[in-house]
């Protein structure tokens, strides 16, 4: 069964919608109406660096028709006989697709395309009990893949490039400053940890807020570890 002449309309807009996706949670909305589209119960997106031995997701989104179900561990998919499977073979296949069996059941089709500049690879994972589903979401999901893994680096390079920037805007010392006050240091308890006065260290937290265009310390926490300046 092909996907019909609405089918097709909605995916065209959706392609453009794509064009507007900045962040993970954007690219969850989008994977909704893709859900809606085909029909499929859930709808899983990754991508990942293509280095054999070790896998990093950058991106994990999902889509569920039953709101129950919860979004998937990053770990449990790295570790998932499935997920390495296919990875194997879209490290030897520059795009690849293949049937499968999915541990939460129904019948799924996997499909990816790997990035030769970035070295990562985008692969979707779509899941129903509907064999028409599938075969309209596979279908349609190997005309919306490139739209969805350009989407991906877009943001997650913009995401690098900010955290970059803020790291170099950052001095060490001030690095330092953020990494106590976010380990719940006060001003008094860090000031004794580095070796300084209590006033230069708010004189540090006063510029790192500037710099991170916050105007609260709390603030400036929650930023540096959204941009991984930070480990708490």
């Amino acid at each position: 069964m092909k996907a019909n002449p609405q089918q097709l309309r909605e995916t065209l807009r959706l392609t453009k919608d794509f064009l507007n996706v900045r962040s993970e949670s954007d690219l969850e909305y989008a994977l909704e109406w893709f859900g809606k589209i085909t029909g499929c119960d859930s709808i899983l997106a990754v991508n990942f660096t293509c280095c054999p031995d070790e896998t990093t997701l950058k991106t994990n989104a999902t889509f569920h028709q039953e709101k129950s179900h919860g979004k998937c561990d990053s770990e449990i998919i790295i570790n998932n006989p499935l997920f390495n499977a296919a990875k194997s073979t879209f490290l030897e296949n520059t795009n690849n697709s293949q049937l499968c069996l999915p541990p939460c059941g129904g019948v799924g089709a996997m499909i990816g395309e790997k990035n030769e500049s970035t070295n990562t690879i985008t692969s979707l994972l779509l899941v129903t009990h509907e064999q028409n589903s599938l075969q309209i979401g596979y279908e349609i999901s190997q005309f919306l893949l490139p739209h969805i893994s350009s989407a991906i680096q877009r943001y997650t390079n913009s995401q690098s490039i900010t955290e970059t920037t803020h790291t170099k805007i950052l001095s060490i010392r001030e690095l330092d400053v953020l990494q106590w006050i976010g380990a719940g240091k006060s001003n008094w308890e860090t000031a004794m940890i580095l070796g300084i006065s209590e006033n230069t260290v708010k004189f540090h937290v006063s510029n790192i807020c500037k710099k991170l265009n916050v105007r609260r310390r709390g603030h400036a926490i929650a930023k540096a570890i959204q941009l991984n300046l930070i480990n708490i």
